[in-house]
């Protein structure tokens, strides 16, 4: 009935676009992120989706001047959040401290009420589109799927980003089993939160 009631709404009212940001040196330039929500518009339905920017606390020595451009970025990030087309449907939130990546996206996780999510860093903008509702069809229909990854090249071995094989069971999309490290990927929420996060709050 859920899933039946998803698809009436849309595809995407089962997705949340999770994106976590940290202090960097463009701060306060919003230049890049709003480069990143302009790029939703690639796949066609996908800015209609839940959005979250999930802000890390800034680190204990990061400079007092990078700590006030980090606390404007996150000023007009808000303000695009409230007035800015691309950002619309979008909460912020902000860890009250440092977290590094891993915790501070499963902070982020935990305000997300979809089966699905799209998590992007901050500075990772779509090139292309994808078949965002048959990917959700396929993770739908098979729960072995835990997570899709979007690639940036083809797909060959290269380093510790390996080529295992094509997928070949049910699926709406093409699909290869790979293993490596990815900052954009379409996991399920328990996932993230039962597996895949380290459990020691540190830097790993």
């Amino acid at each position: 009935l859920r899933a039946r009631a998803a698809s009436a709404m849309g595809w995407w009212s089962n997705l949340t676009i999770v994106v976590p940001t940290s202090p960097v040196p463009s701060n306060p330039s919003t230049d890049t992120i709003r480069a990143v929500f302009a790029s939703f518009a690639l796949v066609k339905g996908l800015p209609r989706a839940r959005k979250l920017v999930q802000f890390d606390g800034p680190q204990r020595q990061l400079a007092p001047r990078r700590v006030q451009d980090y606390d404007a970025f996150e000023a007009r990030v808000r303000e695009l959040a409230s007035q800015h087309a691309d950002f619309a449907h979008t909460a912020i939130y902000r860890s009250r401290t440092f977290l590094f990546a891993a915790h501070n996206l499963a902070a982020a996780v935990r305000n997300v009420n979809t089966t699905f999510m799209l998590v992007l860093q901050h500075d990772f903008v779509l090139a292309r589109a994808f078949d965002a509702a048959g990917l959700l069809q396929t993770m739908r229909r098979n729960a072995a799927i835990k997570q899709v990854r979007l690639n940036v090249r083809a797909n060959i071995a290269k380093g510790f980003d390996g080529f295992i094989a094509n997928y070949s069971g049910d699926s709406s999309v093409p699909l290869t089993r790979t293993c490596g490290w990815c900052v954009r990927r379409v996991p399920r929420g328990g996932f993230r939160t039962s597996l895949a996060t380290p459990s020691r709050p540190a830097p790993h």
